[in-house]
């Protein structure tokens, strides 16, 4: 899922940042969250990236990795710190079943 179909080259470097909200590029996070939504939580090509996330938890959560566009949006978390928005974004996709 994070790597090109021919290669083991990643399709780009910050598909595996932790951000929130999704600015005009995607990541790791958002594209789990269409596969679960389309029915392929289960497909083994996902489990890499999935377990790339859980690896990134900390004791309190996630932490942003990057923020995108600062000068346009207020970030919702702060780098470095535990985000409780991307936590939840997180902890949502984790979960057994969507709540909306």
């Amino acid at each position: 899922m994070c790597y090109h179909a021919n290669n083991d080259e990643m399709l780009y470097p910050d598909l595996v940042k932790l951000f929130y909200p999704y600015p005009y590029r995607t990541n790791v996070i958002e594209t789990l969250h269409l596969l679960k939504q389309e029915g392929y939580w289960t497909d083994s090509r996902t489990e890499m990236a999935k377990q790339l996330i859980l690896s990134k938890r900390k004791n309190k959560g996630y932490m942003p990795e990057k923020i995108f566009m600062k000068s346009s949006w207020y970030p919702f978390d702060q780098l470095k710190q535990c985000g409780p928005w991307l936590t939840d974004e997180i902890e949502r996709l984790f979960a057994e079943t969507f709540l909306y």
